[in-house]
């Protein structure tokens, strides 16, 4: 089995790579931003998501018969140094909310425009992105963090249009986004205060929890958005 994690130099994405390459077995094509992120045992290519030209090169570099069983995208935005998610429209700024979506909803749409390319044609084949719970429109209750729930809502929309788009290629395709729940990462980290015992997952539990998932999807989950434990979240 091929796996590609674009995004392995994240929290998520490291953890990802590290289970399918010592304990899955398969064998891991693993993408990352800054090839400084590169971990023992697990080789990095250089691909940024935010680049049509990084995303086309880095897969220039995967001989062209290799077929991917699975690909998943790791990457998200939620705040910057100088700046974090919004709470009032009066926090809205052109250029926070344009960095926001071009991570969490061009990027990806740049990834899927090229490596759906590469999804095996015939039989079970998955593309997984990590989407948030936030995104989902009828759930939202709280308000405010206007760029990430916009742009996560976005992405749902992208990966449902493309599970249409490729349910015509491969009826037995998923293209599917995975909510991991709140994990101890840096995108997290000035929001840990608030999240409830046992509720603040690491890395390696949300890597283990969102494989086994995906591994249970099937093609009549396509175009949904599943969470860390198998339920679907409402759009």
């Amino acid at each position: 089995m091929n796996v590609a994690v674009i995004g392995a130099g994240g929290a998520i994405g490291r953890s990802l790579a590290i289970l399918i390459q010592n304990t899955v077995g398969a064998t891991g094509y693993f993408f990352a931003r800054h090839s400084t992120a590169q971990q023992p045992d697990v080789p990095l290519i250089v691909c940024d998501i935010c680049s049509e030209a990084s995303i086309t090169c880095a897969l220039g570099g995967i001989p062209s018969d290799i077929q991917f069983d699975q690909i998943w995208l790791t990457t998200g935005f939620l705040h910057s140094l100088d700046q974090g998610p919004e709470k009032s429209l009066r926090d809205i700024s052109t250029d926070f909310m344009m960095q926001t979506f071009q991570v969490n909803t061009v990027g990806p749409a740049l990834v899927m425009k090229h490596f759906l390319k590469r999804l095996k044609r015939k039989g079970d084949a998955k593309f997984l992105a990590l989407s948030a719970r936030v995104g989902s429109i009828s759930d939202n209750h709280l308000g405010g963090w206007y760029s990430y729930r916009a742009s996560k809502a976005a992405l749902n929309m992208l990966l449902k249009t493309a599970s249409i788009e490729m349910r015509r290629i491969n009826p037995q395709s998923v293209i599917a986004g995975l909510h991991p729940g709140t994990v101890d990462s840096a995108l997290s980290k000035p929001f840990q205060k608030a999240v409830r015992g046992g509720q603040l997952f690491t890395p390696d539990f949300a890597a283990e929890k969102l494989w086994q998932v995906a591994q249970g999807l099937s093609s009549e989950d396509s175009g949904q958005i599943v969470d860390w434990a198998g339920k679907k979240i409402p759009f």
